[in-house]
């Protein structure tokens, strides 16, 4: 949460920092306070100050203050963090990957990288599992309404549309823990929640930059499969 500390914020008409409270005569003596005070997490540049060191480093990792380090090969939207391109690729507007081409894609990196199980939990036989080409998907129809709602036969969730269901059926859902953090041993389900807990460093884990430079072989590699 971001506030906007550089305003009159008292009856006297003084400069006034909330979490402090204390008052300053001037706009420049508030910012200076704001500035070089540890208490707070303020962006110096914007004149905004927020409520937590998460927010603050979010918000400096933005593109209001980074330029993008990556470009979709496809639009050429540019992306500033490693999670919301690798997000991008599996929304599936530019790439049209399975999960299970995506998951082929970073296994097929890591033995090239030679790191493997850098980003995926180790399986033997994974090759073997995966079919070039494949890009079946499954789709419910009208025989899965049950008189109120379209029911999934997997896990008995209800939805209001047909089109809602088969969104659920083609999501990871009911995919295995298939990415791993080789620092923590926390699972998940798609790549980008795995990148974005390696990129805020939830667990202090690999460094930015050669996370960065994986994501973009993963878009390249990503490119001559979708």
């Amino acid at each position: 949460m971001a506030y906007q500390y550089s305003g009159i914020y008292d009856e006297e008409g003084d400069y006034y920092c909330q979490p402090c409270d204390r008052h300053f005569v001037s706009e420049k003596a508030l910012h200076d306070h704001l500035s070089q005070s540890s208490r707070h997490f303020y962006c110096v540049d914007c004149k905004r100050g927020f409520s937590s060191e998460n927010s603050y480093r979010q918000h400096r990792a933005s593109k209001l203050h980074q330029q993008p380090f990556v470009f979709c090969p496809r639009c050429r939207a540019g992306f500033v963090s490693a999670s919301a391109f690798t997000k991008h690729v599996e929304v599936g507007r530019c790439y049209n990957l399975t999960n299970k081409q995506i998951l082929h894609c970073v296994r097929e990196l890591e033995e090239t990288l030679r790191c493997r199980n850098m980003f995926t939990v180790p399986r033997l036989g994974w090759r073997d599992d995966y079919e070039p080409g494949s890009q079946s998907k499954t789709y419910a129809s009208q025989a899965s309404f049950n008189g109120r709602y379209y029911e999934c036969v997997i896990c008995g969730g209800e939805f209001e549309q047909l089109r809602s269901l088969n969104q659920h059926l083609n999501s990871n859902v009911h995919e295995p823990y298939e990415y791993s953090c080789k620092y923590c041993g926390k699972q998940f389900r798609e790549l980008s929640a795995l990148v974005a807990h390696v990129e805020w460093k939830a667990c202090g884990g690999m460094g930015a930059e050669r996370l960065r430079n994986f994501v973009r072989k993963f878009g390249s590699l990503s490119l001559t499969n979708g």
